[in-house]
């Protein structure tokens, strides 16, 4: 792409970041990957264009310009969608975008763009945005090599007697083995474990998980995150108050 040449693209906002006193640093997720973009600060008022592009997880229709040093500069945009009306999806949203952020540098963005996407979409038509989270953080944590072991115990390989979860050794673990006090327990919160780390979230169509278990992983899922990629995910309080209402 020469300088000075235009191209239309797409993608979700994962952060912004304020450059000097009047730019931002835009980074989007699209089919080509990462798009790092600069731009100028968003008016604010009568005329100011469409705000929700600069919202985190908002997908957009970008034109960019070739800048300086191979660069890409924001000509216009616009939103592609509205943004769900609840508190829930919203920091949902905010979430995924902050976490997919963070693991992309161990991750290929060409392969999350599409599931990105896809549970992006269904929160917005009214898919469990809890369920949505877990799906998204399991294959986070899949694709940069630090999945959950849930075909049987992590330790002896048993697929039978399967009774708990070690989030901090990161699999399940059988009776015969000793099960530390951390441990999360429950039939039902072990077959949502499994269901994320061996199901495909481009395959989800709106199923709705526990509460109450979903919450366990999702603390569980996000302190494994933290200790694989070595960052902490913003927004986890925020959506944990949405989740309990």
């Amino acid at each position: 792409m020469a300088r000075g040449a235009e191209r239309k693209s797409r993608g979700i906002l994962l952060r912004k970041t304020l450059y000097k006193e009047s730019s931002l640093v835009l980074d989007f997720l699209g089919e080509e990957g990462l798009l790092v973009v600069s731009s100028r600060l968003p008016r604010m008022g009568k005329g100011a264009g469409d705000a929700l592009l600069y919202e985190e997880g908002q997908e957009s229709a970008l034109l960019l310009r070739e800048g300086r040093a191979g660069g890409l500069r924001l000509v216009e945009g616009s939103s592609l969608d509205s943004p769900p009306r609840d508190f829930k999806g919203l920091s949902a949203l905010s979430f995924m975008a902050r976490a997919s952020w963070l693991a992309l540098p161990a991750i290929e963005g060409k392969r999350l763009y599409p599931v990105l996407a896809h549970l992006r979409k269904k929160i917005l038509e009214g898919g469990d945005a809890l369920m949505c989270a877990l799906l998204l953080l399991a294959f986070l944590l899949k694709e940069g090599g630090c999945g959950w072991m849930v075909d049987g115990c992590l330790r002896c390989g048993q697929a039978s007697g399967i009774i708990a979860l070690s989030p901090e050794e990161g699999g399940f673990l059988c009776g015969k083995e000793e099960t530390p006090g951390d441990a999360l327990r429950g039939v039902p919160l072990l077959r949502l474990a499994r269901t994320l780390f061996k199901g495909d979230p481009l395959r989800y169509e709106g199923d709705s998980a526990s509460p109450e278990d979903g919450r366990r992983l999702l603390l569980a899922l996000e302190g494994h995150f933290e200790r694989s990629f070595g960052k902490k995910i913003p927004g986890l309080k925020m959506f944990m108050s949405a989740i309990d209402g």
